[in-house]
């Protein structure tokens, strides 16, 4: 378990990287929103983000091998706090860890609503508030 939860933030992180290179450094972390929050990644939960498909799973996991996976959570943190605003490194992974906790929170609550305009809408929704937050 602890290897697929890495390998699936590697699979983000490649992603994430792939999506944005044609993008402009300036417009590298809206693109990242856009394409975390869209129709697709939520129809394709094998697919995308780790901690959206699993995050309940984990938590009943021993400590043991949640302290593993911190440890591959706190690599994806790194990487992707270097596209967040903030002063400094710490506030920059502070930032990332309310963009990654509620990007993955509204992923899993738009997985499960049977009506897709409702999907839609929560997705958007999200998108919406953190291209702001972060991204204007």
């Amino acid at each position: 378990m602890v290897e697929a939860v890495a390998e699936g933030f590697e699979d983000v992180r490649d992603k994430f990287s792939a999506a944005t290179k044609k993008a402009p450094p300036a417009e590298q972390l809206q693109v990242f929103i856009e394409r975390y929050l869209s129709l697709d990644h939520c129809a394709n939960p094998a697919d995308g983000c780790p901690i959206a498909a699993l995050a309940s799973e984990i938590a009943r996991y021993p400590r043991t091998l949640r302290v593993k996976i911190d440890r591959a959570m706190r690599e994806h943190i790194e990487t992707l706090a270097k596209f967040l605003p903030g002063a400094t490194e710490e506030e920059r992974q502070r930032n990332c860890l309310v963009l990654v906790s509620g990007m993955s929170g509204a992923l899993t609550v738009a997985r499960t609503t049977a009506d897709p305009e409702l999907r839609k809408t929560i997705l958007e929704a999200a998108k919406e508030f953190y291209l702001k937050k972060f991204c204007e």
